[in-house]
């Protein structure tokens, strides 16, 4: 006999038109015909044991598989069965053939199909036939079935933290290599994500001990239940292991500062919320100060009542007394527990005025004989009965000029003006605005009229501007402008609107200036020591570009709306005529310009109602600034 033909499983040679059952097929047919033919029929029909042949298996699995062969019954009834088993030479299982071989002399393909068989293992077998000439046996041939997909066992969860966590588990090859090795997370039994295994697990022997494998994973929420499984694939499948579970440790309450109510003119209710993260939160308090001071850390004051130890917002409160009337003040809510300080965002606030607020601009206009006073007004709510300027040459004043129109009683700043005449040459002069309603009298502080002091001009020619170039800049300021004119001798101020530039050279034809902050189109006019300030013309007019938003305190909030926003940047209209904001598709309310630097305004609720990102732009007159982010929080 051969040496033992060794194969795996696959490849099976035909039992039908081709391979070697077909070749003595053809062989036999000869036979048959002479046989038939009467001429040495005897030698040919010569009985005996059958002839057997043990073929290839097919249609291996990893628990079942086919065996083949071929039975030649030498003309008498014959019987056969496959033999088969685990080691070579020991094949002490019996599959009988799937039917009779019958008598007839030819070559007859038989078969046995074998059910319950192990994965990944050897098996010997061979025909065994027989008739009542004798029995015969065929070559012993191997097989091996199919292995089986990787065995996951889910373990525990160790290292856990507020965010992170590390996953372990079992994973048993079978015998083929693992080409896929990860677990499943998420704080739901649908996960949602995957992480892979740290580990190879490779393929392992049969039989196979099981590896351990682990992943770290984080960005997890704090106090939250998540559920994981390990999940391995091999050639055969795909397998799932058992699910577990675990909780995050709790961290630091998450502190939410509100917006505050109840604003009198020296009271007002802290409003905000307090997560304390499943850990017992031992104090609670909000920080406030004036805007203008020095910060947040001016006063504490507690909260009325702890928020506890769950895993839901808690309001907290505070009442304020004893502020300043007129006042904007800064505050946010702080919260502490075992595991840390929570703090929320600034909110600000201001308190209800006593009187009107005055914002005094610089002179205009300014000859040897009068001048141009112009100043903002904020009626604060309460109709002003009294608008106008004083004026002199000592904090005396002396002189009074009404305001040409009253501002009215609204709530925004109104441009008011009055011009001075019968001036002294030469002269300082220095000015404050005061208006007056039900509740008060606003003006500025003695240090601010001396800022605004303004000098008319010497017995000679004012100067003249005849060219700015360039005649546009943004508004930030910055531009480099070169001012074109003449009798620039003597300059003491060079001015865009009412904003101040800085000189940085000058003859007596041409000034160079870096141009201010400012917004919309301005004039610009050229102060000088002697003659005073250049006569306005439309030659000396300086457009600024759009809008610039720098930054946004807070620049987040709940997606419900109505947390109130310092939007920072340059080009604001003063007042809210002018200025309006934008959050993603939704109006801002409540827009209030004190400057063209600073802007409050009020967020609108989310669009979708929902936690998103949105981009703030603020739109001037028509022109569209620039965009920063704002997240809208659940």
């Amino acid at each position: 006999m051969l040496g033992r033909a060794r194969y795996r499983a696959g490849g099976r040679v035909p039992t039908g038109g081709g391979g070697r059952l077909h070749r003595r097929w053809l062989l036999a047919v000869p036979v048959l015909v002479l046989a038939l033919s009467g001429a040495g029929a005897t030698s040919a029909l010569a009985a005996g044991p059958p002839t057997v042949e043990t073929e290839r298996a097919s249609e291996v699995t990893r628990s079942s598989a086919v065996l083949n062969a071929t039975v030649g019954p030498q003309g008498s009834a014959t019987e056969c069965n496959f033999e088969y088993g685990t080691s070579p030479g020991v094949l002490d299982e019996d599959a009988p053939c799937a039917y009779s071989p019958g008598s007839r002399p030819i070559l007859v393909p038989e078969l046995a199909r074998l059910q319950g068989l192990a994965p990944s293992t050897v098996y010997y077998f061979r025909i065994h036939a027989k008739n009542e000439d004798g029995g015969s046996f065929g070559e012993e041939l191997e097989f091996t079935t199919l292995p089986k997909a990787p065995k996951t066992n889910t373990g525990n969860a160790k290292e856990i933290h507020g965010t992170s966590a590390t996953l372990a588990g079992l994973v048993t090859p079978n015998g083929s290599l693992v080409t896929e090795c990860y677990f499943q997370y998420g704080p739901t039994t649908s996960y949602g994500s995957n992480v892979p295994c740290a580990q190879e697990v490779g393929e392992g022997s049969e039989p196979s001990e099981a590896v351990l494998v682990t992943a770290h994973i984080t960005g997890l929420e704090e106090s939250t239940r998540y559920f994981f499984r390990v999940v391995a694939r091999n050639a055969i499948g795909l397998e799932h292991g058992g699910k577990e579970g675990f909780r995050t440790l709790p961290s630091e309450p998450s502190a939410t500062t509100g917006l505050a109510g109840l604003i009198g003119r020296t009271s007002a209710k802290l409003k905000g919320s307090v997560t304390p993260n499943d850990a017992l939160v031992e104090s609670c308090y909000f920080e406030y100060g004036r805007a203008a001071g020095s910060g947040l850390a001016e006063n504490t004051i507690p909260c009325e009542t702890l928020p506890g130890a769950g895993e839901t917002p808690e309001p907290a409160i505070a009442a304020l007394t004893g502020l300043s009337e007129s006042t904007t003040y800064v505050f946010r809510l702080v919260a502490t527990n075992s595991f840390g300080t929570g703090e929320g965002g600034v909110g600000h606030f201001m308190t209800q005025p006593s009187a009107p607020t005055v914002l005094l601009h610089q002179a205009r206009e300014i000859t040897m004989h009068s001048a141009e006073l112009s100043a903002s007004v904020n009626p604060e709510g309460n109709l002003v009965t009294e608008c106008y300027f004083e004026y002199g040459t000592t904090p005396a004043f002396g002189g009074v000029a009404p305001c040409s129109t009253l501002p009215g009683e609204g709530e925004k700043f109104v441009k008011v003006s009055a011009v001075l005449s019968g001036l002294s040459p030469d002269t300082r002069y220095i000015t404050r605005a005061v208006a007056v309603n039900a509740l008060g009298t606003g003006t500025r502080s003695p240090e601010w009229a001396e800022k605004k002091a303004f000098t008319t001009a010497s017995e000679g020619e004012p100067p003249v501007v005849t060219k700015v170039k360039p005649s546009k800049g943004r508004a930030a300021g910055g531009t480099s402008v070169t001012i074109k004119g003449a009798r620039f001798e003597g300059v003491t101020g060079v001015f865009f609107g009412e904003a101040e530039a800085t000189i940085e050279h000058v003859s007596p034809s041409q000034i160079e200036v870096v141009s201010p902050p400012g917004v919309g189109t301005v004039d610009v006019t050229v102060a000088t020591e002697a003659e005073g300030t250049s006569t306005i013309t439309s030659a000396d007019r300086f457009t600024y570009g759009a809008p610039e938003i720098t930054g946004l305190s807070p620049d987040s909030g709940p997606a419900s709306g109505g947390t109130e926003v310092t939007v920072s940047g340059y080009g604001f209209e003063l007042g809210a005529q002018g200025t309006s904001f934008a959050f993603g598709k939704a109006a801002a309310s409540s827009v209030e310009c004190t400057s063209d630097t600073s802007c409050i305004v009020i967020a609108p609720r989310s669009s979708s109602g929902k936690a998103m990102r949105v981009s703030v732009q603020a739109t001037v007159n028509g022109k569209r600034s620039s965009k920063v982010a704002y997240t809208y929080t659940a």
